[in-house]
């Protein structure tokens, strides 16, 4: 019964979380915004190369972040666990059943016909839509409409929340790994990915990664696609760096904190709202 749950889960779309009340850059450029919207995403990397499970004692880490830390589906409704490649299948539907929520395996290259790169994703409650977009060189965007849970937050001229309330919204979100150039060449220009999936949704938004010595290439590549759209840092690594892709008029960033889990892998938990 355990891995029937399992199949049953193993399958829709993806993700955010609950409420934060971390520290990050004003929103939407505004002095003294008086409200604004705010969730979480947990983005679990290495930053590196390798895939984020070698050992038992890794996964062992990651199913007590996500069990314990996280509660479950209590503290999270997006939780994205970046290169579980395709030969982790057995412990994705592992995690899925230990934490009582759907997934996702999110693809983002085809490094030969039989061995997948890609995320996998967990998330509260199925997803209307789930597609993938060729980005260059076996590269694929992985696209999702899930429901995003988190908090309403009335603020007053000091910027100190005096009130909360729960709101959820189905959003349009992305996630893709860059490690070429003509990845990123694929992915920018006028007729490029990018255009593709913001003609399907202006607010959409979009959280990967991409090789540290290619994040200017990246900024410059999506500034030229829409000038609309910007590339925002989040955490740079040893090899690679999370960035977080959008248009202002939809998306605040408010910044992140570091939760170590074992080794070099640590979880990202950003802060982000919707207007």
């Amino acid at each position: 019964m355990r891995y029937l749950k399992a199949i049953a889960l193993f399958s829709a779309a993806v993700f955010f979380a609950g409420c934060s009340e971390k520290g990050g850059e004003t929103p939407g450029g505004e002095d003294k915004p008086s409200n604004r919207s705010i969730a979480e995403i947990q983005f679990v990397s290495r930053l590196t190369d390798g895939t984020l499970v070698g050992t038992d004692g890794d996964f062992n880490s990651i199913n007590d972040y996500m069990v314990n830390t996280l509660k479950g589906r209590k503290e999270a409704s997006l939780t994205l666990l970046d290169r579980m490649d395709g030969a982790q299948v057995k412990k994705i539907m592992d995690l899925s059943v230990n934490t009582y929520r759907w997934n996702t395996f999110a693809l983002n290259r085809m490094a030969s016909a039989s061995v997948y790169e890609g995320s996998a994703v967990f998330f509260n409650n199925p997803a209307s839509s789930v597609a993938s977009y060729p980005s260059g060189n076996g590269s694929y965007v992985c696209g999702l409409v899930p429901s995003v849970a988190g908090k309403y937050q009335k603020l007053d001229a000091d910027g100190n929340v005096i009130s909360s309330n729960d709101v959820t919204s189905d959003i349009n979100f992305y996630t893709v790994r860059f490690s070429s150039e003509d990845q990123i060449n694929a992915f920018g220009g006028a007729s490029g990915t990018m255009m593709t999936i913001k003609q399907a949704a202006r607010n959409m938004i979009l959280i990967g990664t991409v090789k540290n010595s290619l994040f200017d290439k990246l900024s410059g590549a999506v500034t030229a696609a829409d000038s609309a759209y910007n590339v925002k840092e989040i955490a740079k690594g040893k090899d690679y760096t999370v960035f977080m892709l959008s248009n202002s008029r939809f998306w605040n960033y408010y910044g992140y904190e570091e939760v170590p889990l074992a080794g070099d892998i640590v979880s990202y938990e950003i802060s982000v709202g919707w207007k």
